[in-house]
């Protein structure tokens, strides 16, 4: 495996290989900067895509590396930014990469909420 770059894709191997619990990584990804889809240098949106299965996912990336080259560009946004914008869509981050995590809206919503009370 690739070394680690961040926080987040070190806490996402530490899960993988059974040394942190799951619950940590919702605050891994309130506390990082993710990479997502953007049209264009303007584009502020979240955007979504359909998976295989017909659901909507929002992916984002932990590092430019990571990033498919067939985007035409990619913007950074805090966790804490993103989250709201899921508009109820799950966030997959690295999707093609070796290690994946899907987080579903409303837990990184609840979690947000906790962290901010």
């Amino acid at each position: 495996m690739p070394e680690q770059e961040n926080e987040l894709e070190r806490a996402l191997r530490l899960v993988r290989a059974g040394f942190r619990e799951e619950a940590t990584l919702p605050d891994a990804v309130l506390r990082s900067e993710l990479l997502v889809y953007a049209a264009s240098p303007d584009d502020r949106s979240v955007t979504g895509f359909p998976t295989a299965a017909g659901t909507v996912v929002v992916p984002a990336y932990t590092a430019a590396a990571h990033v498919p080259a067939a985007w035409p560009g990619w913007r950074r946004v805090s966790g804490w930014d993103l989250v709201p914008q899921l508009k109820g869509h799950p966030l997959v981050v690295n999707p093609d990469g070796p290690v994946t995590a899907t987080f579903p809206a409303e837990g990184l919503r609840a979690r947000l909420t906790e962290a901010s009370e």
